[in-house]
């Protein structure tokens, strides 16, 4: 078997910090970059929060086997 290691990122725009997508998008992506560059791991996950501190959705790294 070979591993192989898969990254999922998933966030929903439904709320009022999204009335101008573009930009939160992107604050949400370099948050996520940043918190990888500080220690993405064989299994990593958190919490992705709106500017609000809404939780929205969730990043996770893992290592899995095919």
């Amino acid at each position: 078997m070979r591993r192989c290691n898969v990254v999922a990122i998933k966030f929903s725009t439904a709320n009022e910090a999204f009335d101008v997508p573009g930009p939160e998008i992107a604050r949400i992506l370099h948050d996520v970059a940043r918190r990888i560059e500080n220690g993405a791991t064989s299994n990593y996950e958190f919490k992705i929060r709106d500017a609000n501190g809404n939780t929205i959705g969730s990043f996770n790294y893992k290592q899995e086997e095919e």
